[in-house]
C-alpha cells in the first residue's frame, strides 16, 4: 500500500541494481579502503614517525661519523703523518663541531621531511609549517 493509501507501484528493477550497486561499493569501501585511510591517518597525525626518522638520521649521521674518523686516520697513517698533540687537539675540536653541525642538519632535515609528507597526506600545503617531535 502506498503512503496515499492505493496499492504500491511494482518495484522498479533498475533503482533496485542502483540500490544493490551502491551496498556493494560501500560494502568494498568499508573492507578495502578504510582500513588504509585509517593507517595514513594514523600516520599523519601522530609524532611517532617524526621521533622515528629523527632517531634513524641520528643513528645513521653517527655511524658516517664514525667511518670518517676511521678514513681520516687510516690517510694520515698511510701518508705517513704524525700529529703534534696540538694538532690532534685542534682536529678532535673541529671534528666535534663539524660533527655536531652534521647532526643538527640530519634530525632537522628528517623531522622537517617526515612533517611535509604528513601534511602532505593530511593535504595541507607546506608554505612555513614546520613540525614539532
Amino acid at each position: 500500500m502506498s503512503i496515499f493509501g492505493g496499492p504500491s507501484p511494482p518495484p522498479d528493477p533498475a533503482a533496485q541494481a542502483a540500490s544493490s550497486v551502491a551496498a556493494s561499493q560501500w560494502q568494498d569501501y568499508m573492507q578495502q579502503y578504510l582500513p588504509q585511510t585509517q593507517t595514513l591517518m594514523n600516520y599523519a597525525t601522530s609524532n611517532t614517525p617524526i621521533q622515528q626518522a629523527m632517531q634513524t638520521a641520528q643513528t645513521n649521521e653517527a655511524g658516517a661519523q664514525t667511518q670518517a674518523a676511521g678514513i681520516s686516520g687510516r690517510q694520515l697513517a698511510n701518508a705517513d703523518v704524525m700529529l703534534t698533540p696540538q694538532e690532534k687537539q685542534a682536529q678532535a675540536q673541529q671534528t666535534s663541531l663539524g660533527n655536531a653541525a652534521g647532526m643538527v642538519g640530519a634530525i632537522n632535515t628528517a623531522k622537517d621531511t617526515t612533517f611535509a609528507n604528513q601534511m602532505g597526506i593530511m593535504g595541507t600545503p607546506m608554505s612555513g609549517i614546520t613540525g614539532s617531535a
